[in-house]
């Protein structure tokens, strides 16, 4: 996996690629099954990621997390760039992302 390098700030939004979300136990599966790129969440790193999804800034998402949860579980800024890393966003503050490279191995025939 290659990371993006990238320059976040507290007015950065991101625009993200259609993920699935599946509740497993107290945790999410968050994931770009047609890269096969997943993650695991707990539900305050959800909910970042869906004020993100929403539209909400840097700040505003980690605010709003903040209220709702009683503390930030982890860097806002750490998790974003898991995220980037994962390929589930496809802009940042407008700009398109390079394509993110995942692909399945192929056995050798």
């Amino acid at each position: 996996m290659r990371s993006v390098v990238v320059e976040l700030g507290k007015t950065s939004r991101i625009e993200f690629h259609p993920l699935r979300i599946a509740k497993d136990g107290d945790e999410y599966n968050v994931g770009r099954p047609e890269i096969r790129s997943y993650l695991a969440m707990s539900k305050s790193a959800l909910a970042a990621l869906e004020y993100l999804r929403g539209g909400m800034d840097m700040a505003s998402a980690s605010n709003k997390v903040t209220a709702d949860f009683g503390s930030l579980a982890a860097d806002l800024d750490s998790f974003v760039k898991t995220l980037l890393d994962a390929g589930f966003a496809k802009a940042l503050d407008g700009k398109t992302l390079p394509i993110h490279s995942i692909l399945p191995r192929l056995p050798r025939r």
